[in-house]
């Protein structure tokens, strides 16, 4: 009921390529908390983003005399695919990972990348859907997406369960007892 109400808020227009063109980005957040019953101090949080990405776009494709909203739409989906290309390059680049140096990665370029910075370079798994034409009028831009995926492929995160120190520990001294429960009903 959520996503079908967010997506009622999307903007939505027609130009000559599409008739329900998206003319903005759409992100999806799910935070999920689950909480042992042994254990009701201890929960785990996970968050999944959906995102749904608006199509780069040339003028020239959308309208022979596009409107100014229309063109400061484009600018703006643009401008923020731009610099969410930059921050995949700079994730996926090989000093970007744990043996090289440390590179800048432009998080605060863009709203969108603000966003996403965890998805994309944080503790978490990332997965690319990519939607590409068939038709041979957009060959360009179909090499265009395959070479940003590919780009977005060579991201290496190593997510880890983020854990309070306190509830570790208690999670350890709570094994450490039953091991020795164990021991002595040996003997």
């Amino acid at each position: 009921a959520l996503l079908r109400q967010g997506a009622q808020h999307r903007v939505l227009a027609s130009h000559a390529l599409n008739l329900t063109s998206s003319r903005s980005h759409c992100i999806f957040v799910v935070r999920l908390t689950s909480c042992d019953t042994a254990m009701p101090d201890c929960q785990t949080t996970s968050e999944l983003m959906l995102v749904d990405l608006a199509g780069s776009e040339k003028l020239s494709h959308l309208a022979e005399n596009p409107s100014a909203t229309l063109r400061q739409e484009s600018i703006d989906i643009n401008v923020s695919l731009l610099a969410l290309g930059k921050v995949i390059q700079a994730l996926s680049s090989p000093s970007s990972g744990s043996g090289g140096g440390s590179v800048h990665v432009p998080y605060r370029d863009s709203k969108l990348t603000k966003l996403l910075k965890h998805a994309l370079g944080g503790n978490s798994l990332t997965v690319m859907l990519t939607c590409i034409s068939p038709m041979d009028a957009f060959v360009e831009e179909t090499l265009c997406t395959l070479f940003y995926a590919s780009r977005a492929r060579n991201i290496r995160n190593r997510p880890v369960v983020n854990e309070d120190p306190r509830a570790a520990q208690i999670r350890e001294l709570q094994a450490q007892v039953a091991a020795l429960r164990a021991e002595n009903e040996r003997y």
